[in-house]
């Protein structure tokens, strides 16, 4: 954002529609083109949002040739390398379903960079057909995530204990020796499934970090991160370590007994952890990620949790209409959103 001039406040504008021509241009692939045009019409007077919202575009624009680096021929190069047998006309295929991400590139069909890796997740003709086995490694989380599933149906759920460890590094090009530099490492949130967070140890380089080198943010904080500021030097890491627990509960929606009881077991245990202390000192709270109190009761009106947040959740015609015939008659919030998941 700071290219740009904006801040995330300006973020909501995304949901602005871009003028036809410009809108044109970049569905073509004609991404200079676009941003010429954007500036000339920087140039005049303009309606606050529509200017942040070119603003703004002028930014993706630069950044979506990146993410989609293969063309045709490169992609159907790199699918028959890890998918045995693979032929032409089932890239086609997968390009007319909509099965492969991709856009046009100055007219010509350009592939995301994770294409191959999406196909063989989703696709299971694919996945039974991987030539590297990293890939149907990948493909074997699903049956992992399908084990699971079994287990906590049959035991009423699961809870695991991760302890992990984090470490970033500046790209060689990218580094000032000597200069400030502000590193941000995202630690979890205890809320809901997550408890017992504990922050074992943070470092920069291979010393442990001085408590002036850095800071954590509170636990009500809908985004926790251990935050480095410090003078960078050459090859120099920063790391943090941490463990915490994901407690996970299946209920089954058809038993409407097990669904309040899992709601009570919900609103006992937050009562009971709100006001604990992590172990970085800071209290915990009950809060949601938008640091409102965790309110049980609301459970049968969850609208403060599932309103409209611009630019990426929109409550188009279209998602109205849908989901009315989705749900139906149904009025319980539960079936209602497993009906919509099953849809989906």
């Amino acid at each position: 954002m700071e290219m740009t001039g904006l801040n995330n406040e300006s973020i909501p504008s995304l949901a602005v529609p871009l003028p036809e021509d410009i809108m044109k241009l970049k569905w073509c692939g004609e991404f200079a083109q676009a941003e010429r045009v954007i500036d000339r019409r920087l140039e005049k007077p303009l309606p606050k949002k529509l200017r942040e919202r070119l603003i703004l575009e002028k930014e993706i624009l630069r950044r979506i040739p990146g993410q989609y680096p293969y063309s045709w021929e490169e992609a159907l190069e790199r699918m028959r390398e890890n998918v045995r047998d693979f032929r032409e006309e089932e890239l086609k295929e997968l390009w007319e379903e909509d099965a492969a991400d991709w856009i046009y590139i100055k007219g010509k069909v350009y592939f995301r960079e994770n294409f191959l890796e999406n196909v063989i997740k989703t696709r299971k003709e694919y996945a039974d057909r991987v030539i590297r086995q990293e890939l149907s490694d990948d493909a074997g989380k699903a049956e992992l995530l399908d084990r699971t599933i079994q287990r906590m149906k049959a035991e009423g759920g699961q809870t695991w204990r991760f302890h992990m460890k984090i470490t970033i590094a500046v790209k060689e090009q990218a580094e000032r020796d000597g200069e400030s530099i502000r590193v941000y490492i995202p630690i979890p949130v205890e809320y809901a499934q997550i408890q017992n967070f504990r922050l074992l140890g943070v470092y920069v380089g291979d010393k442990e970090a001085d408590p002036k080198e850095y800071c954590v943010a509170p636990p009500c904080q809908g985004h926790r991160a251990v935050c480095f500021e410090t003078v960078h030097k050459k090859g120099q890491t920063y790391q943090a370590v941490f463990s915490f627990e994901n407690h996970g509960t299946y209920v089954d929606l058809y038993a409407p007994e097990a669904a309040e009881a899992a709601v009570n077991a919900v609103t006992a245990r937050d009562e009971n952890t709100a006001g604990g202390n992590t172990a970085d000192g800071n209290t915990a709270s009950g809060n949601t990620a938008d640091g409102n109190a965790l309110d049980a009761g609301r459970i049968d009106e969850p609208s403060c949790y599932l309103g409209e947040q611009l630019p990426h959740i929109r409550f188009t015609p279209y998602l109205r209409a849908l989901a009315e015939e989705i749900v139906g008659d149904e009025q319980n919030p539960l079936l209602k959103a497993q009906k919509i998941y099953e849809f989906i």
